[in-house]
């Protein structure tokens, strides 16, 4: 049986300490910030949104977001930053599972 445990809490809390101490034991960590970053960077659908939303110059030339122009759209708009910062598990899951069955 596989166990799965998440580690959650705010800035400064001592998450990554906990995840440390668990992969020093050998416990396989999945790190979903690093994960979301990555589908932010890779993802052609959520580039093609933040274009939809925030015009073209919220993807670099090299094809990344710009994080000053979310940045600023999050700071001026404050009631989107649940928009933003909410899970996007849809997205985010298919990673997690590819992870797990690496290990």
């Amino acid at each position: 049986m596989k166990h799965v445990l998440g580690i959650t809490g705010g800035i400064g809390s001592g998450k990554s300490l906990v995840c440390a101490l668990l992969e020093e034991r050998g416990i396989p960590v999945f790190y979903t910030d690093d994960e979301a970053k990555a589908e932010m960077r890779e993802n052609a659908g959520i580039h093609r949104d933040l274009i939809n939303l925030l015009g073209p110059g919220a993807i670099s030339s090299d094809g990344q977001p710009v994080k000053a122009v979310l940045a600023d759209y999050i700071s001026e708009r404050k009631y989107v930053k649940a928009h933003f910062s909410s899970e996007k598990p849809e997205t985010i899951r298919p990673r997690a599972d590819r992870s797990s069955s690496d290990q």
